[in-house]
């Protein structure tokens, strides 16, 4: 499994943990796609057929 993290801001801590705790999240659901928002930040994270993972982060 290889999990794919896209951030527009490689400097924005806070999207990244935030993208990270999604993840955690995700992880245990048994959900094909999921997305999450607080404040101003979404994520937006899929479970490809091939196993592999992605996550997309976003600042509104």
């Amino acid at each position: 499994m290889r999990i794919t993290t896209t951030v527009k801001n490689k400097d924005d801590n806070e999207l990244i943990r935030f993208t990270g705790n999604c993840l955690s999240d995700f992880l245990m659901r048994n959900e094909k796609e999921y997305a999450y928002m607080i404040g101003n930040m979404q994520a937006w994270i899929v479970r490809k057929k091939s196993g592999n993972i992605s996550v997309k982060g976003y600042r509104k």
